[in-house]
């Protein structure tokens, strides 16, 4: 069963110790995250939450979006899904809480832009964790919240997200088995509208 926790575990440790039989390269990547949690109900009156972390790895700018998709009784389920982005699709201050991403997802416009508050902010952060056995797939990032604006497929929200520094952690090599997956596999309704 795949199951997706909220934790501040430092992943990067988790990878490096946990899973001794990893092999180059190493299945941590460290670098600047925005993220912001959003909801949407769907037509057969199921909840989904997606876990938005958009980052600047190593290897370029990639997107992270965990769901929990719940229904009315609470039974949830949840699934990751990442993928690259172009190079001009994302872009973070070096240390600001200020970030701007703008991509298409299930073949609508998806922009959100972080912008500091007004107070100076606070701390914040978050993170998932999937998989089953050596195939872990986790995101965790701490950093300022952030004034946050959600704006897909022409209906937006405002929020609060947070901009800092984050970890990937991908362990499919191990197994070839992918926890993760990619983001065109994730189908929204037309019309979805989030709620920040």
């Amino acid at each position: 069963m795949r199951r997706a926790l909220i934790t501040t575990v430092g992943l990067a440790g988790l990878a490096a110790t946990a899973l001794p039989v990893l092999a180059a390269p190493a299945p941590a990547d460290e670098g600047r995250t925005a993220g912001i949690q959003v909801t949407t109900k769907l037509p057969d009156g199921d909840t989904l939450r997606l876990d938005i972390s958009a980052s600047l790895l190593s290897d370029g700018a990639h997107l992270v979006i965990n769901t929990v998709r719940c229904d009315g009784a609470n039974n949830c389920v949840t699934q990751p899904y990442a993928g690259a982005l172009p190079g001009d699709a994302l872009s973070i201050s070096a240390s600001d809480p200020q970030a701007a991403l703008t991509t298409t997802l299930s073949g609508q416009q998806l922009s959100i832009s972080w912008k500091p508050m007004a107070n100076g902010g606070y701390s914040i952060g978050g993170g998932t964790l999937d998989g089953d056995g050596p195939d872990t797939f986790a995101t965790e990032y701490m950093g300022t919240s952030a004034d946050t604006s959600v704006l897909y497929d022409g209906l937006g929200c405002t929020g609060v997200g947070g901009v800092g520094d984050g970890v990937v952690v991908d362990t499919a090599p191990v197994s070839g088995s992918e926890v993760a997956l990619p983001l065109s596999a994730l189908h929204l309704p037309d019309g979805t509208a989030f709620h920040c």
